[in-house]
């Protein structure tokens, strides 16, 4: 036994267009996209040049998106409101690497990693002279868990930040 539920639109109780369905088929959830406070974020630091031989949490001072203030200035991190997968972004200019310079994604205080590979979730830059890294991830994460960014310097050389924004992160909801 079939059955067809026939429906151009779902509203909210409060009258609100929860759903539309266009006769092409294709689904619209309106509130997903006008809804301000969901989880996104760009944030960076532009008073810092971070370098530390020591594994350390590295830390921003501006918020140019907030979104719900699910990040949590206080304590450099993005805290998820709800359970789902998020897309982080984080990148920064390095200069005069001698020896190495490493950055990992934290979850929940620990290094981020997956089943096939310890160090998954790290970039690892060595140069002499100026070079922006870039490091990705899509995280499923429940809700009150948190992501952090921690680095190292393995000699000379820092993650620049004293102007001009040149480090910075970035996260929101993919749902």
């Amino acid at each position: 036994m079939t059955s067809t539920i026939k429906v151009q639109n779902i509203k909210h109780t409060n009258d609100t267009a929860a759903m539309t369905v266009a006769t092409d088929g294709k689904v619209n959830f309106p509130q997903i996209i006008t809804n301000p406070s969901i989880p996104c974020f760009h944030v960076y630091n532009d008073s810092t040049n971070f370098t530390s031989t020591s594994l350390a949490k590295w830390g921003v001072n501006e918020a140019i998106v907030n979104n719900g203030n699910y990040f949590d200035l206080g304590n450099d991190r993005f805290v998820a409101p709800v359970a789902g997968h998020y897309y982080m972004a984080w990148s920064a200019l390095f200069r005069n690497v001698t020896s190495g310079f490493r950055v990992w994604w934290y979850k929940n205080g620990s290094i981020y990693t997956n089943p096939s590979d310890t160090a998954a979730s790290d970039i690892y830059v060595n140069i002499s002279g100026q070079i922006m890294a870039t490091m990705t991830g899509v995280f499923n994460l429940s809700a009150s868990e948190y992501i952090e960014v921690y680095y190292q310097s393995l000699g000379a050389g820092d993650i620049y930040g004293d102007d001009n924004t040149h480090n910075g992160w970035t996260g929101h909801l993919l749902g």
